[in-house]
């Protein structure tokens, strides 16, 4: 199970449950085994939401009180299965903060439904009743999964979608590694909006993506200013998943930056292009004043020069940091 632990591209929720003490983990979304196991996967608009009744749920070892609710989605279009024009279906909301999604009257997405035998259609996911989709309809083609996703691009896309909204879809297809999102992801990051421009630069760098690598340097150099440090420190992690080589030269320059998150993005990509260029920046690594971009760099070394022994595991790292160190400057300054 994949586990999300920030709010944006990734998600962590507090437990507020009385007499618990601590946080819990939610779930990330997983679209695709959200469609495998629905049933009904509708479009469509939020009516009518009533309560129908106290009930207590297990919930990771605690039972807790919740209301049962009745919410009723006057259909656009089906995704999945036959509906009719007018669709129920069952929720719980646990009393005690949990995770769990809502819905509420008026709103508009896809929802993903699933039958149960003693009382009709019920969410699929409680975490994840529903995702964003746009009023006007796209072409639907392909499997359900591929349908799901192309309702996804078309909220993304439209006009009619909020900027806050796009973002949430391009949080969803952050997930989805095909052609047609990656193109559309970079569209948004060419976007004047600050915001969505950021959350896409991140999404393709996430995808190995450098088409805009050189936007993303750009705002981890201030220009202009990210003023949202969430943003900020997104936009740097999500270096860490590149592995193209041709991005060795702006990661190199990243790598001076004053920002730590961004040093730290920067090391771990240059340690993955498993490339021989990237020799030089990670030897300057090891004067970091962070202790993990140093590991990171060790540990790049190592595997480029296949210097297996010189590249510990940290706990071994971290007995005798100072062997490691100078064993790599030394062998930096002979080449």
């Amino acid at each position: 199970m994949r586990y999300a632990l920030t709010t944006g591209l990734l998600f962590l929720m507090l437990l507020s449950v009385p007499s618990l003490i601590g946080a819990t983990l939610v779930p990330s979304i997983d679209l695709a085994a959200l469609t495998r196991e629905s049933s009904q996967i509708i479009v469509g608009r939020i009516t009518t939401v009533r309560d129908a009744g106290r009930v207590t749920v297990e919930w990771r070892g605690h039972s807790l009180p919740a209301r049962r609710q009745i919410a009723e989605i006057q259909v656009t279009r089906s995704i999945k299965g036959q509906a009719e024009d007018n669709v129920a279906f069952q929720l719980i909301r646990p009393d005690a903060s949990s995770g769990y999604g809502d819905v509420t009257v008026k709103q508009f997405g896809i929802f993903f439904l699933k039958g149960n035998p003693n009382d009709g259609l019920t969410v699929t996911s409680p975490y994840y009743p529903s995702v964003i989709a746009a009023l006007e309809a796209p072409s639907l083609s392909g499997d359900d999964l591929n349908k799901v996703i192309t309702e996804i691009v078309n909220a993304l896309t439209s006009s009619g979608t909020s900027a806050a909204d796009k973002v949430k879809a391009i949080i969803l297809l952050n997930q989805i590694r095909t052609s047609q999102v990656t193109e559309e992801l970079r569209k948004v990051a060419d976007n004047s909006d600050q915001t969505l421009r950021v959350h896409a630069v991140a999404a393709l760098l996430n995808r190995n993506d450098i088409s805009r690598l050189e936007t993303a340097e750009q705002l981890l150099s201030g220009t202009p200013a990210i003023n949202d440090q969430y943003l900020l420190s997104n936009l740097a992690y999500a270096l860490a998943n590149i592995r193209d080589s041709k991005a060795i030269p702006v990661l190199a320059r990243l790598l001076k930056s004053r920002l730590l998150e961004t040093r730290r993005g920067a090391v771990e990509a240059l340690r993955s292009t498993g490339d021989s260029t990237a020799i030089k920046p990670l030897a300057g690594a090891l004067d970091d004043s962070d202790s993990r971009v140093r590991y990171q760099a060790v540990m790049g070394l190592a595997e480029i020069t296949r210097q297996d022994s010189m590249g510990p595991a940290i706990d071994l790292y971290g007995t005798n940091e100072s062997h490691y160190l100078e064993y790599w400057r030394n062998w930096a300054r002979r080449q």
